[in-house]
């Protein structure tokens, strides 16, 4: 007996990954095979309006110096706890709110992109005190 999700499936949105559009051994193709009736599988309308983004951020200036420079910091943060509560001491002390860093690797999806940014540059002045006394603690001795 066909289960209720195979009668009433029309069709499918993914992403444009041959893993998920492709016709021979992609999930569409599979999802097809089980499903009696039409069923069609679009390129999501979402990802396709995120790829068009990203070519429009290639022609920004600066845009990809900002990406590699936010990865660095975001990797620096990131991957220490000590450093990270040392920030958020940092902007305690300058009265900031700290918001939460995150890469800017990969595909961004445009909100994604905005709170990255957003973080960067609310973060900035704790950014830079916090590497400043780092810098000069690692030079004194």
């Amino acid at each position: 007996m066909d289960s209720d999700w195979k009668k009433a499936t029309v069709g499918w949105s993914f992403d444009g990954a041959s893993v998920m559009l492709g016709s021979q051994n992609g999930a569409a193709a599979k999802l097809k095979a089980m499903i009696k009736g039409y069923c069609a599988a679009i390129h999501g309308v979402a990802h396709v309006e995120q790829l068009g983004n990203a070519d429009a951020f290639k022609e920004v200036d600066y845009y990809e110096e900002w990406k590699e420079i936010m990865q660095e910091v975001y990797n620096y943060y990131h991957k220490s706890g000590k450093k990270r509560h040392g920030l958020e001491a940092i902007g305690r002390e300058l009265l900031e709110d700290v918001l939460k860093l995150s890469g800017s690797h990969g595909i961004r999806w445009a909100a994604a992109q905005l709170r990255t940014i957003r973080a960067l540059i609310t973060d900035l002045p704790s950014i830079a005190v916090d590497l400043e006394k780092t810098a000069k603690s690692e030079v004194c001795f």
